[in-house]
């Protein structure tokens, strides 16, 4: 296993196996609430991969610089593959500027592993509290997860996230490679936050209208394949944290039947 390779698989174990460890204390305490105990858990993730992203640093190649190799080799790989030549405008471009393209594209992707880490953690982190929540052993002894319509973002974290971004967007006027990988991790998480706060939108709209979870389960999903709904579902999620339009359609927290 190649260096960059293994330290990819040690972050992708420590992300399954570190919210076990980390959220049955949060479990049990009354003063945490299972979408925090879920976030504290993603956090804790973000700090181990941290620490074995800076010990990959001190190797005689760092993860990224062999990611970049691979990106290379990848790309130029890629670029030679005659289907190319039968996708309209990639065959007026010589093999060279393919590759440059397709690098360009993979560099994009790769210098946002931090934010999919944060992302990868916090799915993986819920899963697992329900699951475990659900167990014949703690169903009567931990806080169960509440149904997703009542999730919200706290109003100290919504204004964190907006103070982040704006941060991450003046240091990306540098035009530096770090600023631009800041304001790239920086923007995803930005959305994965209110694309949430608009997923638990959705829900309890079509609670409130008894429409079959399902149907919104697809619409979601559907949603999320496109880039214009995604950011509708963003707008979504800001606009219900600003002007609270899920609590007026309900006098609170609805639960779980």
């Amino acid at each position: 296993m190649k260096g960059g390779t293994m330290y990819l698989f040690i972050i992708f174990t420590v992300t399954i196996i570190l919210p076990l460890i980390l959220m049955p204390a949060n479990m049990r305490n009354d003063r945490v609430s299972p979408f925090r105990a879920v976030f504290n858990a993603a956090v804790g993730v973000c700090v181990a991969a941290a620490v074995v992203l800076m010990f990959s640093s001190l190797a005689e190649q760092g993860m990224f610089a062999q990611i970049k190799q691979v990106i290379s080799d990848m790309s130029s790989q890629v670029a030679v593959n005659p289907v190319w030549d039968m996708v309209p405008q990639m065959d007026k471009l010589s093999t060279a500027e393919k590759a440059e393209l397709f690098k360009q594209a993979y560099e994009a992707l790769a210098i946002r592993i931090p934010a999919y880490i944060m992302t990868f953690a916090t799915i993986v982190a819920y899963v697992e509290y329900i699951i475990v929540s659900n167990m014949p052993w703690n169903r009567s002894k931990v806080k169960h997860m509440p149904a997703f319509m009542d999730f919200s973002l706290p109003g100290s974290a919504f204004m964190g996230i907006f103070l982040m971004y704006f941060a991450a967007w003046g240091i990306s006027m540098s035009g530096s490679t770090f600023g631009t990988a800041v304001y790239a991790n920086v923007n995803f998480i930005f959305d994965f936050a209110f694309i949430l706060q608009g997923i638990s939108v959705v829900f309890m709209f079509s609670y409130i209208k008894r429409i079959p979870k399902i149907a919104a389960v697809i619409v979601i999903v559907i949603a999320l394949c496109s880039n214009i709904c995604r950011m509708l579902l963003v707008l979504l999620g800001m606009f219900d944290l600003i002007t609270g339009i899920k609590n007026r359609m309900t006098l609170g927290p609805v639960k779980r039947k």
